[in-house]
């Protein structure tokens, strides 16, 4: 996903659509095209917040996408169970919900909040499955502060197949 300008959102929408097309005539090493589409909606009320978001990509048309255009998915609220960049494809559709507790307001620090998510998502065309596409649902649960250097997470995730990971995480995931 597009790195957000916010790190704990309470309102507001965010939507990012990106077109590629590479050509030959132009240059290119290889035909393709491919889209990105990603929007994220959040909604606050007191020291709650919930944060849905959706992510699709995908090779568009019939020529196939260069090793180096593969998209790579997983890692901390992005299929939380699986490590960074573990599932590799060529056509991801993925969904989360975060659910964020605010435990502490800011002060010394930004905030401090209690999270949870619930993620699914799908890869096309994986090089690590036996019939091409992937299924996964993850959750998360963690603990987050703001800090001026940025956010700080100390996070469990767990998906199918016996999949967990745990993170530490000083950046936006």
């Amino acid at each position: 996903m597009p790195d957000w300008t916010w790190v704990f959102p309470r309102s507001g929408l965010a939507a990012d659509l990106q077109l590629y097309s590479s050509r030959t005539t132009l240059g290119a090493d290889n035909n393709y095209n491919k889209l990105s589409f990603s929007a994220q909606k959040a909604l606050a009320r007191g020291p709650h917040s919930l944060l849905a978001a959706i992510e699709v990509q995908r090779k568009m048309g019939g020529n196939e996408l260069p090793d180096d255009e593969f998209i790579a998915f997983g890692g901390f609220l992005k299929l939380s169970g699986y490590r960074t960049g573990e599932l590799v494809g060529n056509s991801l559709h993925f969904g989360r919900l975060v659910y964020n507790y605010r435990i502490a307001g800011p002060g010394l620090l930004d905030g401090a909040y209690l999270g949870a998510s619930a993620e699914l998502g799908r890869m096309g065309d994986t090089i690590n499955s036996v019939n091409g596409q992937q299924t996964a649902r993850s959750n998360a649960l963690y603990i987050a502060i703001d800090t001026p250097l940025g956010p700080l997470y100390l996070g469990a995730g767990r998906a199918t197949k016996g999949k967990n990971a745990l993170y530490l995480l000083i950046g936006k995931p």
